[in-house]
């Protein structure tokens, strides 16, 4: 079920629930309509451990006026292991959050977030050289430059998670 942010402006949802009926991949929604060629944030891999993908820089994302960012988790293993995955934008050298996604369990799926660029938001953000990746759905719509990059944290007892993260800017 979707689920709106506080100011009720941008939302994740499950693939499934964006798509149109008989649609179950981003590609086959996105081949239907006006938009540029994905940007891969960071290629699908298994990983075991948190971390962070490396900076992606891009002019197709500075010039878009939204993102919708695709978080797609392929495969899980693990006893309770949780992912919890945030798309960072980089102003001059520090990094601010400009989205997480709502924390994966023991499951698999795509989802997606809608980040729109609104440089009239109501709270500044705070820069820092490394800010926490921390759980549950948030989206800061503001301002972005032309370099993000994906970190994520990987918890519980031998987790492992096979995903990727892309983008597709939208004008």
């Amino acid at each position: 079920m979707p689920t709106l942010n506080a100011e009720g402006h941008s939302k994740e949802v499950y693939i499934n629930d964006a798509l149109p009926t008989g649609t179950n991949e981003i590609g086959a929604a996105i081949n239907n309509r006006d938009l540029p060629a994905a940007v891969t944030l960071l290629a699908s891999a298994a990983r075991t451990a948190s971390g962070a993908g490396s900076d992606v820089t891009d002019t197709k994302h500075e010039r878009a006026t939204a993102l919708l960012i695709v978080l797609d988790v392929t495969a899980q293993s693990g006893t309770t292991p949780t992912l919890d995955v945030v798309i960072q934008a980089k102003i001059g050298s520090n990094y601010v959050n400009l989205c997480r996604f709502s924390q994966y369990g023991a499951a698999t799926g795509q989802k997606l977030i809608n980040v729109k660029r609104d440089v009239s938001f109501a709270t500044e953000p705070a820069p820092a050289a490394d800010p926490a990746v921390s759980t549950g759905l948030l989206i800061n719509n503001h301002d972005w430059l032309d370099t993000l990059k994906v970190k994520y944290a990987i918890a519980g007892t031998t987790p492992s998670y096979t995903f990727s993260v892309t983008l597709y800017p939208v004008n």
